[in-house]
């Protein structure tokens, strides 16, 4: 494996550990706000 083929492969990689950590943020967002919202339907 060349050296260039090994940039390519990190590059790969960081990108798909960027992504998926925003997913991962995004998805315990989301249920944050869903139980806040859960919690304020209930006070009604």
């Amino acid at each position: 494996m060349s050296l260039h083929w090994l940039h390519v492969a990190a590059a790969w990689a960081l990108t798909v550990l960027l992504f998926g950590g925003m997913a991962l943020a995004a998805a315990l967002r989301h249920r944050a706000a869903k139980r806040r919202l859960a919690a304020l339907e209930q006070g009604r």
